[in-house]
């Protein structure tokens, strides 16, 4: 008793997975309307195939806002102080980008 099987290929699929790569690190940040207790921070928005869901901003290596938009108006700050402020794109699938460049900032000296 002789038995054959015969095999038909199957078809092939090509899958493509999107996302797989972090977003780019938000770049140009910038400084205005800087007081003794204020400044307002913003920079370019980043774009991304999977969409960005929010920002997180970052004052001297610790998170202090996560945000929708490209702008942040940080307040309660110290007169004549150093700041320095990093911003990091966190795209819908959930990856994160790098850290921005650091954007530093100086309040003015009180009155």
């Amino acid at each position: 008793m002789a038995v054959r099987k015969t095999m038909t290929p199957s078809k092939s699929m090509t899958f493509l997975i999107l996302g797989r790569k972090h977003p780019n690190a938000p770049a140009n940040l910038t400084a205005s309307n800087v007081t003794d207790t204020s400044v307002d921070v913003s920079w370019d928005a980043v774009t991304y195939e999977a969409g960005i869901a929010n920002y997180e901003i970052y004052r001297d290596g610790v998170m202090v806002d996560t945000r929708v938009g490209t702008n942040l108006a940080d307040s309660g700050l110290t007169a004549d102080t150093a700041y320095e402020y990093q911003v990091v794109a966190v795209a819908e699938n959930g990856l994160k980008s790098e850290l921005s460049e650091v954007l530093t900032v100086t309040t003015t000296t009180g009155a």
